[in-house]
């Protein structure tokens, strides 16, 4: 009877097997069920990264909700503050999600670097909110030390995830205009998190015409971004 049994899942495994390798001999770009099965566990937390972007975009709208507005300026400066920070979290949401996708599964810390972006993501409302409220000069430089750091990290962590998606393109020759897209993603993802990280320093708690220097600084990060997605789609149409 135990022969029988064995001689009868020894077949089944039999069809499984050959039923994935006729399956790759129709379509080789379609994985088998064992593959399908890992493929969509590696993409199941994208729900939960969804939740909490949502989530921190909300809260910033909750937060702007119950912000004391006295004169035209306050009114413009709340509307200001939490333009930045929806762009800010809408920009790293959509590079993420872009990056998440092309990241091979064996990427070394791929999963704590994941969980550390999300954690920086749930903190940045919270520093939106003391930015929104400081009540003194004092208060408004440190928390603004705090905001800059956060969002350093962040996009420190999307460069470093960028740069795996590079090494395993390189090494399974992957199309050279995708390499060269996160290439520049790359490039531009790490100059910013520098700007954020030396908007940090005290020196440039400074006041100008347009705001206090590293708010500039802040500005600025948005340009580089834009200049290197453009340059990136020029070289796309030239190929």
């Amino acid at each position: 009877m135990q022969g029988h049994l064995r001689g009868t899942r020894q077949r089944q495994e039999l069809r499984g097997i050959t039923r994935d390798a006729r399956r790759l001999s129709e379509d080789p770009d379609e994985p088998p069920e064992h593959e399908s099965i890992r493929i969509n566990a590696r993409l199941a937390p994208h729900s939960f990264t969804d939740i909490v972007f949502g989530l921190a975009v909300s809260i910033g709208s909750l937060i702007l909700i119950q912000s004391q507005v006295a004169t035209w300026q306050d009114f413009a400066w709340n509307i200001l503050l939490f333009g930045f920070s929806f762009l800010i979290i809408v920009l790293i949401w959509l590079l993420f999600s872009q990056t998440i996708s092309a990241i091979p599964s064996e990427a070394p810390s791929a999963l704590f670097l994941n969980l550390a972006l999300l954690f920086c993501v749930a903190l940045e409302p919270y520093l939106f909110y003391l930015l929104m409220n400081g009540a003194t000069q004092s208060l408004l430089s440190f928390t603004s030390v705090g905001y800059a750091l956060d969002v350093g990290v962040m996009f420190a962590i999307l460069a470093v995830l960028a740069s795996f998606v590079l090494k395993e393109g390189q090494r399974s020759r992957r199309n050279p205009i995708i390499l060269h897209n996160f290439k520049h993603m790359m490039i531009a993802e790490s100059a910013i998190a520098s700007l954020f990280f030396v908007s940090a320093a005290p020196v440039f708690w400074i006041p100008t015409q347009i705001g206090h220097m590293r708010f500039v600084f802040w500005y600025a990060s948005f340009l580089i971004f834009f200049v290197s997605h453009i340059l990136s789609k020029n070289r796309d149409g030239k190929q």
